[in-house]
């Protein structure tokens, strides 16, 4: 939407450096975590249940970035709930009266925090331990049934609200993710281009910082999401990942050869700035790309030979040629690897909507 990238943009004069792709997905979980709770609030009153902290604590804390997330999340959740609420249950049954509740948050936090450590999505189930822990009624199996029927009502209110209210697909996150970190890896080619004649040139990458977080994030949803074209995503991913590090390479190369200023690189360094930039720019919108990078090689190799016919080498004696000619290559590898991967654009992964049509139909 337009109005993430004014907002980005805003949001960069002031120094906070957030793309579209991260702005859209803490606007979206904002909003359905506002109705998701109204709806479980309203609901939890309209059953004449007492339990709305429960059931909108649930309905909020189940929402993830993407439908299928919050799908993973509703099962692993409802599973620790019940067991939290289970050892709530038995260390309130077992314990001295008296000190039944003190001693019975002592026993649920021990438990089921060591069950956290080992899978830490089961986490959630210390909500309903806590709150079984310090139930203030003595039947404690109304007890147990009520606050797992909030839980479930929580849950299932997020569930909703996740496919109805802006729903969006892990797979369309990570394409946002990708094509963002793309852009600013464009920014950092053009910036690192055109470091060579500078005498004092800027240890920072302009768009680096950016390119990794956003890289980051795209990992975050391809680990987490089970898609159809997981494996394609994958190597992107990691082609892309390895590209961000041969711009860092060929950064560092400009800081440290004195040579470079003393050999004339502006003249052919200038194409593979713009060129660089306009192939990243393209793998963003997803375009195949070929004949750029064809471009970009042969603009490449002109800087390579520059080098070579310059004989660099560094203080201990080393081909400093070699090490630019690895740098770029390595560069135009991922280029290529990013562009081999891409999705074809004539084939559409089913939404998730769809899956479930499809999965109705073969039953």
């Amino acid at each position: 939407m337009q109005i993430f990238r004014i907002v980005s943009r805003f949001l960069s004069r002031m120094g906070l450096d957030y793309d579209n792709a991260t702005l859209r997905d803490a606007a979206r979980l904002s909003i359905q975590s506002a109705i998701a709770a109204m709806v479980s609030y309203i609901v939890i009153r309209a059953i004449g249940s007492d339990e709305a902290f429960v059931a909108i604590l649930s309905a909020v804390l189940i929402l993830q970035p993407s439908v299928g997330g919050t799908i993973d999340a509703a099962r692993t959740r409802i599973a620790a709930s019940v067991i939290g609420s289970l050892i709530g249950l038995v260390s309130l049954i077992v314990l001295p009266t008296g000190f039944g509740t003190a001693f019975a948050l002592l026993f649920t936090m021990l438990i089921i925090n060591a069950f956290a450590q080992l899978k830490p999505e089961w986490s959630y189930g210390v909500v309903a331990a806590v709150a079984l822990s310090i139930a203030d009624t003595e039947d404690l199996t109304t007890a147990s049934i009520t606050r797992l029927v909030a839980i479930a009502l929580g849950v299932a209110t997020g569930l909703i609200v996740s496919a109805t209210i802006w729903p969006d697909t892990a797979t369309a996150r990570f394409e946002r993710h990708l094509s963002a970190a793309l852009r600013h890896m464009a920014d950092a080619m053009r910036n690192v281009s055109e470091k060579a004649p500078q005498e004092k040139p800027d240890t920072d990458i302009k768009g680096h910082q950016a390119a990794r977080d956003s890289l980051r994030s795209a990992r975050e949803v391809n680990e987490a999401a089970k898609m159809a074209d997981h494996g394609t995503m994958t190597q992107r991913l990691q082609a892309a990942d390895a590209a961000s590090d041969a711009i860092w390479l060929l950064n560092s190369i400009m800081q440290r050869t004195e040579d470079l200023r003393q050999t004339p690189l502006e003249e052919p360094l200038a194409p593979i700035s713009k060129l660089g930039g306009d192939v990243l720019d393209a793998l963003a919108d997803g375009e195949l790309i070929h004949d750029q990078i064809s471009n970009l090689s042969k603009a490449i190799d002109r800087v390579v030979t520059t080098c070579r016919d310059a004989t660099m080498t560094d203080a201990r004696g080393g081909d400093q040629a070699e090490v630019i000619a690895f740098a770029f290559g390595t560069l135009l590898d991922q280029m290529r690897g990013v562009a081999d991967s891409q999705p074809d654009p004539t084939h559409q992964t089913p939404t998730w909507a769809e899956r479930v049509r499809l999965r109705r139909r073969s039953l």
